[in-house]
């Protein structure tokens, strides 16, 4: 490779960073940050690194057809060490598709979003055919996405899948 011109290196080095911190910023959102720091060789970085793109009160937001009764959840939600104080449920079927998912980007008030059973169509999704597609593509703009499947994967609640779900949410990694 030919050496570089001021002016080259300059736009080189804002195209990486650029790049880099992308990934960093999807990583921290996905819990994968020590992964990714490990890819370059800065796991020692760790250490420092403090869960920051939530409130110390955010919740745990569940959204979609809840099937079980509420003292199951929030007793779920104890035995795993959560308090039930921090899960806000929106289990309205029928209301669903005037959620405004809006209020869900950039949002500090809630780590992570659980999903199961829902309608596609949702208020301020734009052309995305879900929600779920919407989170995913604009991973960076909000909490942390975990879906609640049953036994065969398919979105349906259960408390067996509510649990494993919990697990894989940023409040529950950190924790830990």
């Amino acid at each position: 490779m030919e050496v570089l011109d001021a002016e080259q290196m300059a736009s080189l080095i804002a195209s990486v960073t650029e790049k880099i911190e992308r990934e960093l910023l999807i990583a921290n959102r996905f819990g994968t940050l020590e992964e990714t720091l490990k890819k370059y060789n800065l796991e020692e970085k760790t250490e420092e690194i403090v869960s920051s793109y939530y409130m110390p009160n955010a919740k745990i937001l569940i959204l979609g057809a809840v099937t079980s009764k509420k003292n199951d959840i929030e007793k779920t939600f104890k035995n795993i060490g959560i308090s039930p104080s921090r899960v806000e449920i929106v289990e309205d079927y029928e209301k669903l598709p005037g959620f405004n998912v809006e209020k869900l980007r950039n949002s500090t008030r809630y780590s992570d979003i659980l999903v199961c059973a829902m309608p596609h169509k949702m208020k301020n999704i734009g052309d995305y055919p879900d929600l779920i597609s919407l989170i995913e593509h604009n991973q960076s703009e909000y909490p942390l996405l975990n879906r609640i499947t049953n036994e065969a994967g398919e979105l349906r609640f259960s408390i067996s899948g509510l649990r494993n779900a919990i697990l894989k949410t940023k409040i529950y990694k950190d924790m830990l």
